[in-house]
């Protein structure tokens, strides 16, 4: 789904007194009279709300529009007399407000908003609650932050910023939550290595093992081996394991198949059968960057009729990985973007839901086998951030808990995929006898709440 198509730049209204932009998910109002800036931050998906006002010590008078389309507008101002210095503000389609300066300033950032998640790290804020909320990102410049409160009633924040800075303020949800999408389409995972460690015989699903896997789901993921790494380059036999991850297929450079006639089978093999395939291409590992890595992905596309892309990581820069997801989403369209957030920018308790948004699907959680309801609901579920449509990573879970991670999952609105079959899989059977009749039956009552 091209989620680009659920967000945009609504309307900017100009007055003398004030500026007021509206996003699909949120609400804007830069007042300019006031001695010193002051922007209302509103929601707007699911309730018509405040979020939280801003206070910036530069005054907004001589603030003006100078660009505007359904992607993104740009306001800019001179603040001082005599001076080259500026403060550009771009609103962007997913709700996400940036303040880019050569100057420095103060901004304090106030709210009543009362979450349900809230985190802060390094001058970074989350807070949510089960509709939506906001999220500051102090991304280049922080000088010094004071928490002036942070209690359940009154959050307040003062940043001090210095020249040449960049900070974002996310409103969310930027875009509506795809429900039915969330039960119609079902992932199958072929992974590399068995879980008895051994290499798998053929990284590509046999025509029998895509055939039984389309009476579960619907979209084929194919995993890092798919493509030759270093040593199979070499035409050396991979063993175990250990040669799995010395030949390094996940940080490929040219992504050229173990074995293309096979790669062509199972694609050609799947789609016959109504399945859509997705490859493994990790901006985050891989040996190309930025627009070249951009264009061997749509070379990927076109020559092998994928149907969208598996991205293991992104970036540990949060802008980076920003616009490589929007520009993926620009050559993917109406493809599949899955996001397995191995490496959130920030952590793994503290998101950003504008980038997110742009994808279908996140995947979180790998390797922590203990977590509460409050990180399956606010973090992993994507309901409400960014609306991306969240996944559990499960590999290596508890056995005698499984069961009980399948009725969490989907009581907190995540979402499961199939990993292998009964023969390679500890969780095989519980996820297709448990898992998906749970799965449809919630479906049906969502469609039909009388059933």
């Amino acid at each position: 789904m091209d989620t680009r198509t659920h967000m945009k730049v609504v309307n900017v209204v100009e007055a003398s007194e004030h500026i007021t932009v509206v996003t699909t998910g949120a609400r804007f109002v830069f007042h300019k009279s006031n001695p010193q800036g002051r922007i209302e931050c509103r929601q707007l998906l699911n309730q018509d709300r405040a979020v939280g006002e801003i206070f910036i010590n530069i005054p907004f008078d001589r603030l003006c529009l100078e660009s505007m389309d359904e992607d993104h507008c740009i306001l800019h101002t001179i603040p001082y007399d005599g001076s080259c210095q500026f403060l550009k503000i771009e609103i962007h389609r997913d709700s996400m407000m940036e303040f880019t300066s050569t100057g420095g300033y103060r901004l304090i950032y106030k709210t009543e908003f009362d979450p349900a998640y809230h985190v802060v790290k390094s001058g970074n804020v989350l807070s949510v609650d089960d509709i939506g909320g906001f999220a500051i990102y102090p991304y280049r410049g922080l000088e010094e932050l004071e928490i002036i409160s942070d209690n359940r009633h009154q959050r307040s924040y003062e940043y001090k910023i210095g020249h040449w800075s960049r900070f974002m303020v996310s409103v969310f949800p930027p875009r509506p939550y795809q429900l039915q999408q969330s039960f119609d389409e079902r992932l199958y995972l072929k992974f590399s290595v068995t879980y008895e460690n051994n290499l798998a015989a053929n990284p590509y699903p046999s025509d029998d093992e895509i055939e039984k896997a389309s009476r579960y789901t619907n979209v084929l993921w194919l995993f890092e081996t798919m493509w030759k790494g270093k040593y199979a380059r070499c035409d050396k036999t991979l063993i175990d394991e250990a040669d799995v991850y010395a030949d390094a297929s996940y940080a490929n450079y040219n992504y050229i198949p173990s074995d293309e006639s096979e790669l062509e089978r199972t694609v050609k093999k799947a789609h016959s059968l109504n399945m859509r395939v997705i490859p493994y291409v990790s901006p985050f590992f891989s040996m190309a960057k930025g627009n070249e890595y951009i264009s061997k992905v749509k070379d990927l596309l076109d020559r092998y009729q994928f149907d969208g892309v598996y991205l293991d990581g992104v970036s540990m820069d949060l802008s980076e990985g920003y616009d490589i997801i929007r520009n993926l989403r620009q050559i993917v369209k109406d493809g599949i973007i899955f996001w397995h957030c191995t490496s959130d920018p920030l952590g793994k308790n503290i998101f950003c839901p504008f980038i997110d948004a742009y994808v279908d699907y996140t995947l979180r959680a790998e390797h922590i086998h203990h977590f509460d309801n409050r990180y399956m609901r606010y973090v992993i579920s994507g309901i409400n951030t960014s609306n991306a449509i969240g996944y559990t990573y499960y590999r290596g879970f508890p056995n005698q808990s499984f069961e009980s991670l399948i009725d969490r999952t989907l009581q907190n609105g995540a979402r499961l995929y199939l990993d292998g079959d009964q023969k390679t899989s500890p969780y095989a059977s519980a996820i297709m006898n448990r898992y998906f009749p749970m799965l449809n039956e919630l479906g049906q009552k969502m469609v039909d709440p009388g059933i």
